[in-house]
């Protein structure tokens, strides 16, 4: 005699991986809001983007908080106009804000893991201060490299 499983979900999903993508789409969506508030500098805006990206690591899981800016990443290479530049696509990747783009990766992944590791609000913000040294640095890195300095 055989049984057969009448009902069996495509993909098994726990609890845990629906709450994680939940919080995925939420930092998405914060990285996402804070790009509108900006001032409008040559030839990089100033955003409150690099405050969220210090948010996402110290409050998220590190694999929610990569996931986040590596969605907000795709967004925007796909052509969803998210960046504050302006530029959608890969145009904004080759741009000056690609270094920053790329920067904010970095430092989420760099934050995110050191949250893990230290536990107090010194690390804490000392670990921002780095994750903010890594943004800055990876941008005006791929700046000078575009202006020719």
């Amino acid at each position: 005699m055989t049984v057969y499983k009448l009902h069996q979900p495509a993909l098994p999903c726990t609890q845990l991986a629906w709450t994680e993508l939940a919080l995925t789409f939420i930092a998405t969506f914060g990285i996402i809001a804070s790009t509108h508030a900006s001032i409008p500098l040559y030839p990089v805006p100033m955003t409150l983007q690099p405050t969220v990206i210090c948010l996402i690591g110290l409050v998220f899981s590190p694999r929610v908080a990569c996931r986040s800016v590596a969605a907000y990443l795709t967004l925007g290479m796909l052509g969803v106009p998210i960046f504050s530049s302006g530029r959608v696509g890969l145009a904004a990747f080759t741009g000056p804000t690609a270094g920053y783009l790329i920067g904010f990766f970095l430092a989420v992944f760099f934050i995110a893991h050191c949250r893990k590791r230290y536990k107090s609000f010194f690390a804490h913000f000392c670990t921002c201060l780095g994750g903010l040294f890594i943004i800055i640095a990876s941008g005006v890195t791929h700046l000078s490299m575009l202006i020719g300095m």
